[in-house]
């Protein structure tokens, strides 16, 4: 459908004018203007599998609605049922701000009366394979922190999964490295030495720790008693920090990612 202009107008987008009584020449309003809108909106309403009715007033919003949902193959179920499918699985996220009806993945507890879904879920064996006995001990539950737990042998709740500091290098809030910070490679340093060693000349080689193994006076040694005062003393000493990046793990190169569960419908107040 193209716009109507008033009648005689050369310009195809030119306005209409209303009326006033002996002030204002109102414009003429050709039958197109008035006829064409309602066809095509009952042209629309009809596509739809719909029946015009000139008692309801909003077909045509209800028919805009029939014709998308047509045109993606989803029913309301269906939809209902592909949302629940993310029930409770672990999703990077955009931002360090929780979407609702979310939590972080960091081993809170999800009580079923808030969240009726969870415990629908549950109920149906949807946790199957990642659920730890309720009495788990500590032991068993920080080799398995991946996994959910019921917080009672009759539950009214579940502990979440606690994915924090993890890899797949997930964020949650609280950790000490911001979401989107870059962590180096690295592996654990390893230090180690071999005594000292009896020579008549000091040795230059690596000494002053420039390499991984070195030649040096080393802590923790003591020098022997045969040895002479004109002896050199050292020893061989190793530390991997000296050629590589070292930290308290072994990562290789990494971002800190936000990751939350989705819960689904709140308990209704």
């Amino acid at each position: 459908m193209r716009y109507t202009p008033p009648p005689g107008s050369s310009d195809p987008n030119a306005p209409y004018i209303t009326g006033v009584p002996g002030l204002v020449q109102g414009t003429p309003v050709p039958g197109e203007a008035v006829e064409h809108p309602q066809r095509e909106i009952v042209a629309a309403i009809a596509a739809a599998g719909l029946i015009p009715s000139a008692g309801e007033l909003d077909q045509l919003s209800k028919a805009i609605m029939k014709l998308i949902q047509e045109g993606m193959s989803l029913t309301q179920e269906d939809f209902h049922q592909f949302r629940k499918r993310f029930l409770c699985v672990p999703q990077y996220w955009r931002s360090t701000t929780l979407p609702p009806n979310s939590m972080w993945g960091n081993g809170d507890l999800v009580t079923f009366s808030d969240w009726p879904e969870v415990m629908e879920l549950y109920n149906g064996g949807g946790f199957s394979g990642m659920l730890l006995p309720y009495n788990a001990s500590s032991e068993t539950i920080a080799a398995n922190i991946g996994m959910w737990r019921p917080n009672a042998a009759s539950p009214t709740g579940l502990f979440a999964p606690n994915f924090g500091d993890q890899f797949f290098r997930n964020w949650v809030n609280g950790l000490s490295k911001g979401a989107g910070a870059w962590g180096r490679d690295e592996i654990r340093n390893i230090t180690g030495g071999i005594g000292y060693l009896h020579s008549s000349s000091a040795h230059s080689g690596n000494s002053g720790q420039a390499s991984a193994i070195y030649w040096g006076t080393l802590t923790g040694f003591s020098r022997p008693s045969q040895m002479s005062n004109t002896d050199a003393a050292g020893g061989l000493g190793f530390n991997a920090g000296n050629m590589v990046n070292t930290g308290p793990q072994n990562v290789p190169q990494h971002v800190y990612q936000p990751i939350i569960l989705y819960l689904g419908r709140p308990a209704e107040v």
